[in-house]
């Protein structure tokens, strides 16, 4: 199973429309967000994707949690992070601010999810370590995501 793993999407509604497009063209079926959606209508673009799951953690520029929260029942579910979560078979730890490396490759799951730095980050091994970087493009100029294959527990960065 492919999942998509957006993160840093700062209300750039056109940026996260691309991103959705690559990934429901790639095959993802359920998608996983890293943090900083910021406001809430950016649920409802996400919820009009009609991914079969989605997740998502809380990230430091998201204030309206009252709201991201309401929304994100229609589509899934959202938490503070750290959250350890199972999806398509596969273990994982999403975090919004990334933890030392040496702490994320101690973690007993498959993969570690995080964003806030804006940097693409993709480490292969146990657990396969993944910052989709910033899909909003607004601070690097460049807008990436990234997919997560459970079948062969490996991930792939995209830049849009």
């Amino acid at each position: 199973m492919l999942i998509g793993i957006i993160s840093d999407t700062h209300d750039n509604l056109d940026r996260l429309r691309a991103a959705i497009s690559t990934l429901k063209s790639r095959g993802a079926a359920r998608l996983i967000h890293c943090g900083d959606i910021v406001s809430p209508f950016v649920v409802k673009a996400i919820a009009e994707a009609g991914f079969e799951e989605c997740f998502g953690v809380f990230g430091n520029n998201d204030g309206e949690w009252l709201y991201l929260t309401e929304n994100f029942k229609k589509i899934g579910r959202i938490e503070k992070p750290p959250a350890f979560i199972e999806m398509g078979g596969a273990r994982f730890a999403v975090l919004h601010e990334p933890m030392p490396d040496d702490a994320m490759a101690a973690l007993p799951v498959d993969a570690v999810l995080f964003g806030h730095t804006h940097q693409p980050v993709l480490k292969d091994g146990k657990p396969v370590i993944v910052n989709p970087g910033e899909c909003c493009g607004w601070l690097t100029g460049k807008s990436t995501i990234a997919v997560f294959d459970t079948a062969g527990m490996k991930a792939e960065l995209i830049e849009l």
